[in-house]
């Protein structure tokens, strides 16, 4: 299962869910309903900003070697890779995500 979701499309889900159940029972559920629908628009779900932060950072850095002229192919990938895998293993943002590529790596 995948860990993000579309918030805007389980929204629309559940209001239909929470119509159709209205509809079908007599009970009143719209409250509990409501409760559940005002948590998800609260951003209590949401997506910890970090990792995205995390990925980003290692993305831009991933582009900045990609586009050093003077980087052999081969170590370029090997560097590309290692950034890649740091981002990819870690939550927190890696000291170094935002400086800039030198020659040396």
């Amino acid at each position: 299962m995948n860990k993000y979701l579309d918030k805007q499309a389980l929204l629309k889900w559940l209001d239909q869910r929470c119509k159709e159940n209205n509809e079908e029972f007599e009970v009143d559920r719209s409250g509990e309903d409501m409760e559940i629908i005002n948590e998800i628009k609260s951003g209590a779900f949401d997506v910890d900003q970090t990792e995205v932060q995390v990925l980003r950072a290692a993305l831009h850095k991933i582009t900045q070697i990609f586009d050093d002229p003077n980087l052999h192919d081969l170590t370029a990938c090997q560097e590309m890779n290692r950034v890649a895998k740091e981002a990819l293993s870690t939550t927190i943002e890696p000291t170094n995500a935002t400086t800039k590529v030198t020659n040396n790596g």
